[in-house]
Formats: structure tokens, C-alpha cells, sequence
């Protein structure tokens, strides 16, 4: 048999939920010995074997010895039927497919169809939204179609599982991720004669970066290790000050036009003369940490007392007012579930529903112009999402709160220092 077809085998028994089964087909180990059951993984000097329904060895015919029997990187392709929720063939790996069994399939059978490749934990929960129904009570049937709190609960335990796979499949150190590139001393050197006279210049240093950045990335491609290191943040704030450029901080001078350039990273060492420079970044963030957190915590406290007396309540308070936004492919999502006014409240209950207005200026219903009696918001006014969660109302309202204090938290670490185009008419609509 070969590894796939016993890899679709092992699916449907189940055992993408065994960690002992995962660890012995992700990595090289040997049997000891104990309670054997069908489809476990055995192997010697001869090559690898399962275990078949009678618990008899059947050879896996295209097994490399020496290796793992799988990779979570590994092209396949799979066809309709190898899971509940594949209906046409596609090309993917061995690591979407088991994430698939374990995320989607056990949770929710064949209720959303697969994805080949980037499903990420918040996609799954975007489908689930406008199908989540509280649980049913004693002696009503579950609808087709419907995600029960039962389900959801299930799903989180999946996502919880992925947790035992860590050390198996992620590649945290490779040689190429904990040193600086080959030749970067010499590249830069060339970059800053090229922009002399320009470090004070925030656009030019941005420029400066996003080359170093590419002759980086140049250095890295194809290592495992980028998998690791993928996001943002882990190369542009934590490699890039680590071991290719520690960057800028705010001009001495106070100009907000201009910023101080540290050409070195922490892995040349610090020179003495960017000293007074650094000290002051590193109290500024432990501050903003330690001290000015509070101003956070004060709003979040200021929320929670306004609208702890606040309720929504059923039906519409006949407002026609609302606020008038552009309809564009960046903000289809969230409209959903508001309502369009002028006139008779026309709800918005897909992206299909708000996409029918596209390029064109809606009044969109608002709490701002809710016309319910004091401590009171209508369901129209508020949508259909702050409806569903209409007990913990309060709490929605906090995020505010806890974004300032977001704010001040993430002060003490870096910042990716880039450049962006802003429309003023789409950005601030």
C-alpha cells in the first residue's frame, strides 16, 4: 500500500486524534511494545508497516527510510471522497489535510468545504458566524446548515489539540534564520554611501530598509526556518534590530519630521554615541508600559460605567437617519447585519446584499441616531451581531478601551517603521 492511500485509511479511523499516531507518522520512532491497534505505525531496518484490521503488518510500499513517514509539506493530491467535505480535486499537502480532518471535518462533517492551502483558525470562524444558534433545547431537531454552541465548543477543543503538534512540525532554528546574511556588512555600507547625507530623511531610510529587507530575504529563501519566522513583526521588528539594522528612533531634536538613524543591529554591538539615543527608547517604552497603561484602564472604566444601565431592545424605533458611508470591496464585511436607512430599514444580511451597492453612498443605521427612550438602543440601530450578544452589551463597548490600552502596552516593543499609501476618500470613509 502506499503512504497516501494509508494516510486516507488512518483519516477515516480517526486517528488524526491520537497523539501517539501523529508523533510516530510526523516523526522517526520506534514501537515499545504495548497495546497495538489497527492503523498504528510500526517500522524496523526494512522499511515501515502498519497495522491492518487483523493487527497483521502490511508493508508501505513508497516509505523512505531514515525520515519521517510524513511531511507536513509534502504535495498531494487528494479527489472527491478522501474526506467528507472534499468534492472536487485539488492540490494540496499533507498538513492542510490533516488540519482540515482535525479543524473541519471533526467538528462540522462535510458543513464547509475544503480549502487546499492558508486556512487560518479566523476564516473557519467567519463561516461560522451567520450559522451559530444557541443549543437546542430537550426535544427540538438540529437544522441542517446550523452551528450549534455544542459544535463551536468541539471546534475550540480541535483548535486546542493543534497545540500537541508544535514540536513536530514547526522549525524554529535553522542556521540561516539566527545569523545575518553573507555579505550584509558590505551591502549597507554601499546603501548608506548611496543615500549619504539622507539618514535624517524618514522616506529615504524607509528605503533604505526595505533593500535590506530584499537582500535578506534573497539569503533566506527556501530555508524551513521561514515558516517560523514569517510574520511582520518576527522580520521586521525582531530579526531587522536583532542582526541586520537596529533602525530608527525619534530625532533628539524633537523634529516629528525627521528621525535618528542606528545603522548597526544588536548582534555588532552598541556604539556609545547612539547611547543617550537608546536610553531614552527604552524608558519611553518601559513608561508607556508601566505607567501609562492607566489611561486605558481609566476609559475602559468610564465605558463600563456609562452602559451598565444600557439595553437593546426588539424591533426598530423608527429613525430614518443613519450614517452615510461609500460602499467598496474593502468594507463589504462590515456591513453586514446594519441596516440601509431612508425610509422602511432595509437589513443587509450577506456580503452578497451589500455588494449590490457597490461604488454608490448608503445611509447606514447607527446607535448615533437611535430614537429609543434614554438607556435603550433599538435592534435596528444597533445590528443584528450587537443583538445576538445584547447580555453583554458592556462589554462590546470596552474594546475601546482596551484598544488604548493595546496602545500603550505595545509602546515597549518595536514598530514596523514602513511606508503606506493613504486615499483620504477611502481611508477615512
Amino acid at each position: 500500500m502506499l503512504k497516501l492511500e494509508f494516510f486516507h485509511k488512518a483519516m477515516q479511523a480517526k486517528r488524526y486524534m491520537d497523539v501517539d499516531w501523529l508523533t510516530c507518522a510526523l516523526s522517526i520512532t520506534r514501537g515499545d511494545g504495548g497495546t497495538k491497534l489497527p492503523y498504528d505505525i510500526v517500522s524496523d531496518m526494512s522499511g515501515y508497516f502498519y497495522l491492518n484490521e487483523e493487527l497483521k503488518e502490511v508493508k508501505i510500499e513508497d516509505a523512505v527510510m531514515g525520515a519521517p513517514l510524513y511531511s507536513i509539506y509534502e504535495p498531494i493530491k487528494v479527489r472527491p471522497g478522501d474526506a467528507p467535505n472534499i468534492t472536487k480535486e485539488y492540490e494540496t499537502d499533507y498538513g492542510n489535510l490533516l488540519f482540515n480532518w482535525i479543524v473541519v471535518v471533526h467538528p462540522f462533517g462535510d458543513m464547509f468545504e475544503f480549502v487546499p492551502k492558508n486556512l487560518k483558525i479566523s476564516d473557519i470562524e467567519a463561516k461560522i458566524e451567520p450559522l451559530f444558534e444557541d443549543d437546542l433545547e430537550e426535544g427540538q431537531q438540529p437544522v441542517k446548515g446550523r452551528v450549534y454552541v455544542k459544535d463551536y465548543l468541539t471546534f475550540s477543543k480541535c483548535c486546542f489539540f493543534l497545540a500537541n503538534l508544535n514540536q513536530l512540525v514547526t522549525c524554529s532554528i535553522t542556521e540561516k534564520i539566527s545569523l545575518p546574511p553573507d555579505g550584509l556588512d558590505e551591502f549597507k555600507a554601499a546603501l548608506f554611501e548611496e543615500y549619504k547625507g539622507q539618514e535624517e530623511d524618514p522616506i529615504a531610510v524607509a528605503a533604505i530598509e526595505k533593500r535590506i529587507f530584499e537582500f535578506d530575504e534573497a539569503y533566506r529563501k527556501g530555508d524551513p526556518g521561514n515558516r517560523f519566522i514569517h510574520s511582520k513583526k518576527a522580520v521586521k521588528v525582531v530579526r531587522k534590530k536583532a542582526l541586520l539594522i537596529f533602525g530608527t528612533e525619534p530625532h533628539p531634536s524633537g523634529d516629528p519630521s525627521k528621525v535618528f538613524l542606528v545603522k548597526d543591529s544588536l548582534n555588532q554591538g552598541l556604539d556609545l554615541k547612539n547611547m543617550p539615543v537608546l536610553m531614552n527608547s527604552l524608558r519611553a517604552g518601559t513608561y508607556a508600559r508601566g505607567k501609562e497603561t492607566q489611561f486605558g484602564g481609566v476609559v475602559y472604566k468610564d465605558l463600563v460605567r456609562a452602559l451598565s444601565g444600557n439595553e437593546i431592545v426588539d424591533g426598530h424605533c423608527k429613525t430614518t437617519r443613519g450614517l452615510p458611508y461609500i460602499v467598496d470591496e474593502s468594507n463589504l464585511k462590515k456591513f453586514v447585519g446594519f441596516s440601509i436607512m431612508g425610509g422602511a430599514p432595509r437589513l443587509l444580511e450577506s456580503e452578497a446584499d451589500v455588494g449590490a451597492y457597490l461604488g454608490k453612498t448608503i445611509q447606514i443605521s447607527s446607535p448615533m441616531y437611535c430614537d429609543q427612550v434614554v438607556y435603550r438602543y433599538c435592534r435596528t440601530c444597533m445590528g443584528e451581531t450587537s443583538w445576538k450578544t445584547k447580555s453583554s452589551i458592556t462589554q462590546e463597548s470596552t474594546a475601546v478601551g482596551q484598544g488604548f490600552l493595546g496602545v500603550f502596552m505595545s509602546a515597549m516593543h518595536g514598530k514596523v517603521f514602513d511606508v503606506s499609501e493613504i486615499n483620504l476618500s477611502k481611508d477615512l470613509s
